[in-house]
């Protein structure tokens, strides 16, 4: 078997995943940032030296662009491979999320179950049990 060099590898599923939601929060900050500062430029004032300044302070904007993008953050799940989730509205079961991306609505739902669907290995002991004719036997699963 040909020995692959690091960097002519595939990335695993999970990077890519990581990937994935990096680059969209990166994004959903950046288009934040300049919706707030435009917002900003275009309704500024000037004050009494001739100076404009802005409706509200950079500092303000900079507060609602990051909690904007939290919250938006905090509304995507990515379920991996082989595991599946529950969710709840209001306490009461709405879906079943496969695996993938998924959007949810924060303050009214929320995962109820995850779980994994995968095959598990379980430890069963030896046990003795009896045929018909009484032959003591012993069982291993």
């Amino acid at each position: 078997m040909p020995h692959q060099n690091q960097n002519t590898r595939k990335p695993s599923r999970q990077r890519n995943h990581r990937r994935r939601h990096h680059l969209l929060f990166k994004s959903c900050l950046i288009l934040l940032l300049t919706f707030t500062t435009r917002i900003a430029n275009t309704n500024a004032r000037v004050n009494y030296y001739g100076q404009s300044t802005p409706p509200f302070s950079v500092n303000t904007a900079g507060t609602i662009a990051l909690a904007t993008c939290l919250l938006t953050a905090s509304c995507i799940k990515i379920v991996s491979t082989g595991n599946e989730c529950l969710v709840e509205r209001l306490g009461k079961y709405k879906r079943r999320l496969g695996p993938g991306l998924h959007l949810i609505i924060r303050p009214l739902e929320r995962i109820s179950f995850e779980v994994s669907t995968q095959e598990q290995v379980m430890d069963v002991p030896p046990q003795q049990c009896y045929t018909r004719d009484n032959a003591p036997i012993k069982a291993d699963a």
